[in-house]
């Protein structure tokens, strides 16, 4: 094979490849020939030849596992075009492994992560490493680590920090063609210090934060993304202080220090919430991105970023600092406020002939609304956050200026949500029941609206964006807001995501309804529901919310009627009739046939049978789960069902539906005792 020509060495690897997969024998007796001397042979003396190169290295993997990178590895530590090429293949298909872009599916399990970090590591070390490897090979670790301490601690056992300064230093050294492996570098410093404090002290005390100004930062030939990465992790490493440092002494000579320093103060200025010392240089931050924003303003720069610092170095600060009495905090606030001064570029008229996909591209294209999305979130959270504030806003035109822009007809519906959500934080409920009456037949507002709905009343959403502690308005404005929001899904039969999210709402509202409304109200929202669900029997997320909805007036119905209230009998009469009407059980048996499999559809299934159990009867669906095979989805969630609806009205097991439920439980439950999974 050496002396073979490099299509004959791809036959044979490819051949070789294939059987190894398919077949443990064949692998076997291919390992049995002593193949790890014959591959590497036959790698390297075809360094051009890419496609050799790489399905040699998957040969390796598909015979041997990671064993079997580890064999080529020890064999190509030298500084040949055919060890250089090998290692640099190995490192892309431990990357590809490492992010799953690549399933080995054949005899061979997944490798162990600490297994694959040792190589990974291995092969940087090597000083003779091709610039795209060592790359790949900081991509792959980066992945690898992320989000994953233990795994962190195994690549610092592997004396990670030396390397990580061997590797900044071999980056100085690279020039412009160093970019990918810095920016690769960078991420990783971060993601080793943000998963653990212990790594991060450890990277500290070993010279890392000094290792990224010196030979990353500063380096000359460090200009674009890779200082704007670098500086993210700075921030991660060594905190506010350390960026606002480097930001005064290398910004006005590098613009890329600018622009990451304010990403990094992003992240660092939620950090400092819980550290006073990096709570005192807030106001520090504050100062320099106002000085930043006035700069890339005059420049007609797009803003995004720097509204978005601003907002998030303000928002912390809100807590802390009373309106006026910082001149700073309130120069920031109206710099925010002056976002919404000018209309969004894009508009209705100009996305005809559009699709989904390119109306979407335009409004991410549209700078102005770019900076008001992040304007609008930050003004959201500094009303949430602090209560003075929210006055504030609201006595400076803040609303109003929100309003105009909902009004307006050009904003996209990303940014509509937006100012909903911030109105919510400023105003709760009345105003986004005030603007969904003016935008009935509007879908993006509608959407808007609903969503800040669901972030005020939902409890189980425990969310950066959950409306918690805002004005919810009085019984009358639930009452109100529940009848618009039913008459918003018969205006918009159309909107897949607002009848979903129309559900979702009715769930939340009815039962803050009263009991004369809920009497009108309820049988046209059972046929709005239903028509929904039969409208869009694929949606999941219109399904569910219809789901949700007629389980929870289906439970107001049994309530109204056993709790004696006023006008009980009467709500659940009208409920009742609407169910069977409308063909509500018939509905829930063709939405479970269409999302019985799936752990994800769980909530579901237990929602439309908790339906079926309070329209037809306990026994009908104990009838339906011991049809069922073992351990399916609609077991579990059935039973969960009937422990709820129960635990709510123990009447509900009237008659002989208790004991026909006792025998039905020692059914399932002996059918499943020998299943580990259920």
């Amino acid at each position: 094979a050496p002396r073979a020509g490099p299509e004959a060495v791809h036959d044979i690897v490819w051949m070789l490849y294939k059987l190894a997969k398919r077949s443990n024998m064949a692998r076997s007796w291919i390992l049995e020939t002593g193949i790890a001397e014959i591959l590497h042979a036959a790698l390297v003396v075809h360094p051009d030849a890419s496609d050799v190169i790489k399905n040699g290295t998957w040969l390796a993997y598909a015979l041997d596992g990671i064993r079997g990178f580890a064999s080529l590895l020890s064999k190509s530590r030298g500084g040949s075009p055919g060890h250089v090429a090998v290692r640099s293949a190995l490192a892309w298909s431990m990357y590809e492994l490492a992010r799953g872009e690549r399933e080995e599916s054949g005899a061979q399990p997944r490798p162990e992560a600490a297994s694959m970090i040792a190589l990974l590591v291995e092969a940087i070390s090597q000083a003779t490493t091709a610039s795209d490897a060592l790359w790949v090979c900081c991509s792959a670790l980066d992945a690898m680590v992320h989000g994953k301490p233990r795994l962190g601690l195994v690549f610092m056992e592997h004396s990670g920090g030396p390397l990580l300064l061997r590797m900044l230093k071999s980056g100085r050294n690279m020039g412009a063609e160093g970019v990918d492996f810095r920016e690769a570098l960078a991420y990783l410093c971060a993601s080793l210090a943000d998963g653990s404090a212990r790594i991060a002290d450890r990277l500290r005390s070993e010279g890392v934060v000094h290792a990224i100004i010196e030979d990353g930062i500063c380096n000359s030939a460090c200009a674009g993304r890779d200082v704007e990465a670098l500086m993210w992790s700075l921030g991660v490493l060594g905190g506010l202080g350390a960026v606002l440092d480097v930001m005064v002494a290398q910004g006005m000579r590098q613009p890329a220090v600018l622009r990451g320093g304010v990403l990094a103060i992003c992240e660092c200025a939620w950090h400092a919430v819980s550290d006073k010392e990096e709570l005192a240089r807030l106001p520090i931050a504050l100062r320099m991105l106002l000085e930043v924003y006035q700069r890339e303003e005059a420049a007609g720069s797009k803003m995004r970023d720097c509204t978005k610092a601003l907002g998030s170095v303000i928002a912390c600060l809100a807590p802390h600092v009373a309106p006026g009495s910082v001149p700073d905090l309130d120069r920031g606030v109206e710099v925010l406020l002056a976002r919404f001064q000018v209309e969004p570029i894009s508009s209705p008229g100009s996305c005809v002939g559009l699709g989904k996909e390119e109306r979407e591209d335009l409004s991410k294209s549209d700078p102005t609304s770019i900076a008001a999305e992040v304007a609008a979130e930050a003004i959201g959270r500094i009303a949430l956050f602090a209560s003075e504030w929210r006055q504030a806003l609201r006595s400076c035109g803040t609303l109003e200026a929100l309003t105009r822009w909902i009004r307006c007809g050009k904003a996209p519906r990303r940014l509509q949500k937006y100012l909903f959500w911030a109105a919510g934080a400023i105003a709760g409920l009345p105003f986004v029941t005030a603007e969904m009456q003016l935008h009935m037949n509007t879908p993006g507002v509608i959407d808007a609206g609903l969503c800040t709905i669901i972030d005020i009343l939902d409890d189980d959403i425990d969310g950066e964006y959950s409306l918690v502690g805002v004005e919810r308005g009085a019984d009358a404005d639930m009452s109100l807001l529940l009848m618009i929001v039913v008459d918003t899904m018969r205006a918009n039969t159309g909107a897949a995501e607002v009848q979903a999210r129309s559900g979702h709402c009715v769930s939340l509202l009815a039962p803050l309804a009263s009991q004369h409304v809920l009497q009108e109200a309820a049988p046209v929202a059972i046929v709005a529901l239903i028509s929904a669900a039969r409208r869009f029997p694929r949606r999941g997320d219109v399904v569910r919310g219809t789901c949700c909805a007629l389980r929870t007036l289906c439970s107001l119905a049994r309530c109204s009627s056993t709790a004696g209230l006023e006008h009980g009998s009467a709500v659940r009469e009208s409920i009742v009739t609407a169910l069977q009407n409308e063909g509500a059980a018939e509905c829930m048996d063709e939405i479970i046939g269409s999302f019985s499999t799936g752990l994800t559809n769980a909530d579901l299934l237990e929602d439309a049978t908790a339906v079926i159990a309070l329209v037809q009867g306990v026994e009908v669906v104990l009838g339906k789960l011991e049809e069922e095979p073992k351990s399916s989805a609609l077991r579990a969630a059935g039973l969960k069902a009937l422990f709820e609806v129960g635990r709510a009205d123990i009447g509900i097991f009237v008659g002989g539906a208790a004991a026909t439920a006792a025998r039905t439980c020692a059914k399932v439950q002996a059918e499943e005792s020998d299943d580990p999974t259920s």
